[in-house]
Formats: structure tokens, sequence, C-alpha cells
């Protein structure tokens, strides 16, 4: 009987044929895998190219394109290896993967490609592609795949640097769903949002934002001198040093002195004063200014409102026209929240936050240390949090470190990982005073029960730690090792619940609780308030837990399974208690099920226990009502909501402007346009641009008068899954939280009050334009000058051309608009738009500020 003969791939198709014995088969063995390994090893990582591309949008899910190509000269192995990626909208859909490549979701947003048994090498210049549909949308650059590395069997991960964006497809495949009515920006589109507005003249003086209550013109201007000196009242020391430091920023040298009788600025507390705390008097005389205030934030806010009228160097403005500011804010809590934890931000970046945040005259960080992909503070005994929790890179097991989340690549030390991260003990306290100079109050939050795998990861690690070394530590188990319970957690995790049926929880509460109060006391500074989270508690949870099910038999009252989020709450809530703190969450914590239902409905019975919640689930025509509801039972609340305050949405649906836009897109209008006390009067379109019928919201809850006082202000938002450094950091918060400041500290405009929607909704237009002049020409041009510039974003401009004619605007008025037409990009030095011109040939324009930060560019086609 003759034996079949194997036939082995060798360089290019070429087959080698051997009978087949014991001794020849171990050969060919040994042989083939020299050979697959000499071939992994010869190739170079960097000859491989990847382009993803979005072939179009169904509605819900997405068709999405991996082409994969060896351009090297070395053969691309057909099995041993394996390509990981991270992908936020990545989940593909079961049986529509089309190719020899396998897609695994891995844990989370990360993913991993390896080939299937019919995947063939590729030799130079040969491809491969999968296709397949994912849950969600491609709609943006930031829906594409990131992070793509690639690891043979038994080496090191090697980033894979050719990958490339492909072309979206056309307009009518870029739709999130049927009912998806917001275009993408064209030139023409842009100039048409843009029609109502108009270029206004600016006063020779600067105005101040946020708009102060009172504004009484004197006569005459204060120039000042060379050598201007700031007298202070004993307390005041910090206030004018800042005020020094942010004048020599605008060119002007001062000294200060504990002195005011002389002075040419004096700062001043007036206990006769009967004004409220944080409120103040700015006198501009021709010869002084006095600031005066109830505290030392109301001088402060004084001098930021000063800073605001000084004129910039370069500006050929001499001084400061006199007036008499008398004001005070609207709202006692003005906050703005920033996530380190999905993406970490280094103490400098958070202090220029900082910085801008209180010459806007916002009062509150809140700061989110934790989340499933990091732990961002050290806590003393528990060195694991930072060393395992705050580190990302690659990882079969998690022992040393987490997986690769947000495309932070596998290396966990790299430079441009911002996965990797976290605050010493002295790096917080110094951040802690830094604010607090400022008269920032930093709320911390740790989040739990959800949204905790950093910390459970860490702890799992500390426990094998613990009883490999037989050592007495505590500790700290999250999870219940044996849990089978299924679910997912709406950003794909399996495993980021924390375990509330141990007492290991409590104590690692308690412990991380009194480390931060100790921070906090050693910086000398008040905690009022921790944050909890609590959002997004997946369904499922705790079903399968053999240690849930023993204590729930102990503990009958809890009423099962669907119980524990509240004990846990219960239990987190008298931790807080005992240290004299508040408790705060996002909504959830004052949510419950509806009996019967898995519809969650406000919960009357917590209303006591003085939880804070934060409501950001203000989906048009659904929950925009939410804040008002808790308001009206009593609750204590402040308003985060998305459809206006979630920064991290992008500016609008061009592609390429990076952001989410789950629940709409948030440009500089929208935090503008919020009417806290009221939102329903300025809804005018849904997330998807359709239009509101105002009849929808007949049924909603109204804010009652008295209750009214329950809201405590309102706060913007910047989730991080997206901002990798700090120039994207202060691209999606610039020129957004201008706005934001706005409506936090300002009472509610004239135009609010008018009776009819249609009035209501001019008087904002006419208001809004206002507000773009000033941001044009005043705003960006002072942040260019102060902490070293800010990285905003500058909007693009609009045209058309009608007749022949060409006709251009931009939606901050004062900007200028600069053009070529032989296909360049324009520069500061391209023609300037001025009047609408004849045009014959195609155009590109861009918008500038004042001190040349350019916009994208804006393409017409004759």
């Amino acid at each position: 009987m003759t034996q079949k003969t194997p036939y082995i791939p060798l360089g290019m198709d070429l087959l080698i044929k051997l009978p087949m014995n014991r001794l020849s088969v171990l050969i060919l063995f040994l042989w083939f895998f020299s050979c697959k390994q000499e071939s992994s090893d010869s190739f170079e990582v960097s000859d491989l190219e990847i382009t993803w591309s979005v072939i179009e949008n169904l509605g819900g899910t997405y068709t999405n394109n991996w082409k994969i190509t060896n351009q090297g000269d070395s053969t691309f192995p057909s099995s041993g290896w394996t390509i990981y990626y991270n992908h936020t909208v990545g989940v593909p859909v079961p049986e529509t993967i089309s190719g020899s490549l396998k897609v695994t979701q891995v844990s989370g947003t990360f993913y991993s490609i390896t080939p299937t048994e019919s995947f063939r090498e590729l030799a130079h210049g040969e491809s491969t592609s999968i296709l397949l549909e994912c849950y969600g949308s491609g709609i943006k650059i930031t829906d594409a795949p990131g992070g793509l590395y690639l690891v043979f069997e038994g080496d090191e991960p090697q980033n894979i640097e050719n990958f490339a964006l492909g072309s979206f497809p056309p307009a009518e495949f870029m739709r999130r769903t049927q009912h998806d009515l917001v275009p993408i920006p064209t030139a023409e589109s842009i100039y048409r949002e843009n029609e109502y507005l108009s270029l206004l003249p600016v006063a020779d003086s600067p105005g101040v934002i946020p708009t102060p209550r009172s504004v009484l013109p004197g006569n005459g201007t204060f120039e000042p001198g060379d050598n201007l000196t700031i007298g202070y009242q004993k307390g005041l020391e910090n206030e004018a040093r800042l005020l020094q430091a942010r004048l020599e920023a605008l060119g002007q040298f001062a000294q200060i002195s504990e002195e005011t009788d002389n002075a040419d600025i004096s700062l001043a507390i007036s206990p006769f004063e009967q004004i409220d705390s944080e409120h103040y008097k700015l006198k501009i005389k021709p010869e002084t200014i006095s600031i005066v205030g109830p505290d030392t934030s109301g001088v402060f806010y004084g001098t930021q409102s000063l800073i605001s009228l000084w004129p910039l160097p370069g500006s050929g403005i001499p001084g400061i026209t006199c007036q008499t500011i008398t004001d005070g804010p609207r709202f006692a809590y003005r906050g703005m929240h920033l996530d380190v934890a999905r993406n970490f931000q280094k103490p400098d970046a958070v202090k220029k936050v900082l910085d801008i945040m209180s010459f806007y005259k916002l009062n509150r960080l809140h700061f989110h240390l934790t989340d499933d992909e990091g732990w961002r503070l050290e806590i003393e005994g528990i060195p694991e949090l930072t060393g395992i929790g705050a580190v990302r890179g690659h990882t079969t097991d998690e022992t040393d470190h987490l997986m690769p989340a947000y495309g932070s690549g596998p290396f966990p030390h790299a430079a441009d990982n911002y996965g990797t991260g976290y605050y010493s003990q002295q790096e917080f306290i110094d951040i802690l005073q830094y604010a607090a100079e400022r008269h920032i109050e930093v709320i911390p939050e740790i989040n739990f029960p959800g949204h905790a795998r950093a910390a459970v990861k860490s702890m799992s690690a500390r426990a094998r730690r613990i009883e490999d070394e037989g050592s007495d530590e505590p500790k700290y188990l999250l999870h219940d090792p044996n849990d089978r319970s299924e679910y997912r957690s709406v950003q794909g995790y399996t495993d980021n619940v924390i375990c509330p049926c141990q007492e290991s929880v409590y104590r690692f509460i308690e412990k991380v609780v009194a480390e931060i109060v100790t921070l906090y006391q050693q910086a000398g500074v008040r905690l009022s308030t921790i944050h909890t989270g609590g959002d997004e508690v997946p369904a499922g949870i705790w079903e399968q837990s053999p240690l849930c099910a023993g204590f729930l038999k102990e503990n009958p009252q809890i009423e099962g399974v669907g119980g524990l989020s509240g004990y846990f709450l219960q239990r987190y809530h008298q931790i807080l208690e005992q240290q004299d703190l508040i408790t705060a969450g996002w909504e959830e914590i004052a949510m419950h099920k509806q009996k019967d239902s898995e519809i969650m409905v406000p919960n009357p019975q917590m209303v006591d226990k003085k939880l804070l919640p934060y409501v950001w689930n203000s989906n048009w025509g659904t929950h925009d009502d939410l804040a008002y509801k808790l308001a009206n039972m009593g609750y204590r609340v402040v308003m985060c909501n998305a459809n206006n305050l979630y920064f991290d949405f992008a500016y609008s649906k061009d592609p390429q402007e990076p952001g989410f836009y789950w629940s709409g897109l948030v440009n500089t209008k929208k935090p503008f346009e919020l009417v806290p006390l009221d939102v329903m009067k300025t809804a005018t379109v849904d997330i998807m641009g359709n239009p509101i019928d105002i009849e929808l919201y007949q049924d909603h809850e109204k804010l009652t008068p008295e209750a009214g006082k329950n809201i405590l202000g309102i706060q913007g938002q910047l989730w991080s899954e997206t901002v990798k450094g700090p120039e994207l950091l202060e691209y999606y918060l610039f020129p957004k939280m201008i706005g934001l400041s706005e409506r936090a500290w300002t009472t509610d405009p004239d135009w609010v009050k008018l009776p009819k929607r249609s009035q209501r909704l001019e008087g904002l237009d006419q208001a809004w334009n206002e507000f773009a002049n000033t941001i044009a020409q005043r705003e960006l041009a002072r942040l260019d000058h102060l902490w070293n510039g800010v990285n905003y974003r500058v909007p693009p401009p609009g045209a058309v051309i009608e007749d022949g004619i060409l006709k251009a605007n931009v939606a901050f008025p004062g900007l200028e608009i600069r053009y070529t037409l032989d296909g360049r990009e324009p520069n500061e030095n391209s023609a300037l738009y001025q009047e609408p011109f004849e045009a014959k040939k195609p155009v590109k324009l861009k918008a500038f500020t004042s001190t040349g930060k350019a916009s994208r560019t804006s393409v017409l086609s004759y």
C-alpha cells in the first residue's frame, strides 16, 4: 500500500515531496516548525498595512471592513500570530464575519484578530479582508479601532504603525438610524446654519464673562502705569498674589503689599456690605480700583472680572473704562467633571483646567478617579491599586497590569500610553491645595459597585500575593471567585462589579475613604462630599454568586438579589456618614425599580438619607424632567444633562470631528442655551435632529417654585474615552466651558421669560449672536495670552456660491476668514474675505483668530 505524501509550502509556492515514515515525519515536523519560526522572525511588522473602512450604517448596526496587506518582501505567516486592538463600537453581530480571520471580544473594548485554518500566508503585495457587521454606528474618526499591535507566538508585542482610516461612505450611508436628520456639515450647510448671525461692534474696553448682575458706567478711564501696586487686607494675600501673576501674564508688572490706602488696586473684605458669599463689588475709577466682598471667594471673583477687563498686550487699548460691577452667582454649585480614569491626565494638565475654571467662576471639580480602566490615586497600604490598576499594557492574565483600553497600546509606560498613570499622595495634595487657592472644591469619585474592574483586578492580585507570602495583611477581596453570574456592562465587561455580600468590600471602602480624608487633612483643605458613582450596574449581577446566595438566606429582609444594590448603597452611605461626608452619586442612587417592572423611577424612601444625585440621563422626550421629579420629591440635585453638558460629545457630525454622540451633539451653543429650571423652553430637536413636538411636554413634571432651591447647580462633564493627551482635553473643553460658566453664574436672561416659544427662540438667537461675538472678539484672545495658551476649537467657516457670487460666514463673528483659489491650504497670509465676490474656481476657506489659530478647512466647489 502506497503512503500518501504531504505537500508543504515553502517560499513562493515551492513544494517538496517526501515519502512518509516515522523519521521523516519527525524531520519534516522540525523543519516545518523552523521554517514557520524563521518566517515570523524575519517578517517586519512595519511592512504590515491595515486599513479600516466603514461601508454602510444600517440603523443600530454598521458594516465595516478590515483590509490587511503585506507590503514587505518577507511572507506574512498563515498562523502563530494575533492582532490586538481596542474598539468602542466593535462588538460583532454574530454570524456576520466574512473572511479567513476570526474576531474575538477579549474584554470590554479589547479585541483580537486571529487566523482561521483557511487563512493563507500573504506574500509581498497580497491582501486579505474581514467584512463584518458591528453594533452601533460608524460615522466618526473616534469610532475607528485604535492601539493595534501584533504578537507572534512566544514573542514580544509590536505596534502596528501602518494603520489607516479609509474614507467614510457617502452621506446617505452615514445615518445612525432611519430617523437621523442631522446633516454631515458642508461649507453650504454651515453657511445656512450661521446665516442669522451678524458682526457686532465691540466697545473699546472688553466685557466680563460670565455676565455680571449689574454694571453701572462711570466717567473716565483707569490707565495702569508701569509701577502698579496691589494692596490687600490681611487674609487676602493669596488673592493678591494670584491677581499679580495673571496681570504679569498680560504684560503688566505689579507689586503687592499689605497696605491698601495708597494702592492702585485694593482688595478688602467688607463685613458691612449686605451681600452673600461669593458676591463682590468692583469699582473702577480714573485713579484707583477697589474690590470688596464679604469673604475671600467674593474678592477672588472680583479679581477675575478685573482680569477680564484688562487690556491685552498689543491691543492698543490704553486702559479700562470706569464702571462699577456688583455681582454674585446664581447657583452655589458650578461644576466641571473631569474623568482621568479612562485616560489619564498629568497634574499640570489638571491644574491648568483648575486655573481656567476659576477664571470663569466655576467652583467644583468633580474628580473621576476610578473606573473599569484605571485607578488613579495612591492609597497607602494598598500598592496594588496603582501598581496594577493604574497601568495598562499587553497581558494575557492581568496579574501585573490591566489590558489595553481605548487604544492605549501594548507598552505600559510608553509616552503615548494615556492608560497608565496615577497621582501620588503628594501630587494629589498639591492639586487639592492648588484648587483651594482658586476657591474650587475637589469632589473625588470612587465608583462602586459597577465600573470597578480596575479595583477588582488589583485586589485579586493582592489576594494572590498575600496567600503566596503567607502574609497577615488584609486582602480586601472585592469579588466572589465562585460567582458564575452572566452579565455584560454597557462597556462590554463581564467582570467589573464588586460583590456586596462580603465584609472585605466594606473594609476596603473604609480604608480608602479614611485615606482620602487624611489626604485632605494634610492638604489643609475641606472635604465635604465623596461621589460614589453607582451608575450603569448591569442586569444579571450576583444571581449565581454562592456568597450572595448565603448572605441573602441569612438576611431575608433584603428581598433578594434585586435589593443588593440598595443594601450596598446604604453601607457605603454609612461609611461616609461616619466621616461626616455627603454621599453623592449619579442619578441611579436615588432610583429604584418600579414594582413588577424593570423601569427605574425616583425612590421616595431615600430622600431622608440626604443623598446628592447628579442627573445626567436627559434624552429629549424621555428623561428630561428627571431632575425636577427628584427635586420636587425633596432631593438636592446637580444637573448634568447629557444633551447640553457632555463636553466629550462631538461639536458636529463631521466625520473628522472627534467625540461621542450617543445623546446628540454638543457645540458651544448647547450649554449656553440650557435653561436649568425649565429645560423644555429651548428643546427644539431631538438627538437625531427631528423637531420636537411641544405637546410632548404636557405630561412632563414641572419644577415647583418651592423645589427650585433643591437644584444646587449645573455641571459640565468630560468623559475621557476619546481624550488622549492635554491638547484634546482642552479642545473638548473650550470654548464650551465659557457657555457653561454663563449658565451657572448668571440668572435667567430676559428672553427666557417671554410667553411664546417663537419669541423665546428668537430671543435666544439674538443673545447667542452677542455671546458668539464676545467669544470671537474677546475671549479667545484672552485664552491665548493666559496659561501659556489654550488649545480651543476654532469653528470652520461656511460658504455658498449664489449666482456666481461667493458668500462666507463663521459661527463666531469677528474671526477672520481667509481663502485660496488655487487648491492650496489657506494660511495667515492668504486672501482675507471681507465681502461677497465673484468666484469661478473651487474655494478653500479657513477661520483664523486674532493670534493666528486656525480652524479646519472648508471646501466649496464652483
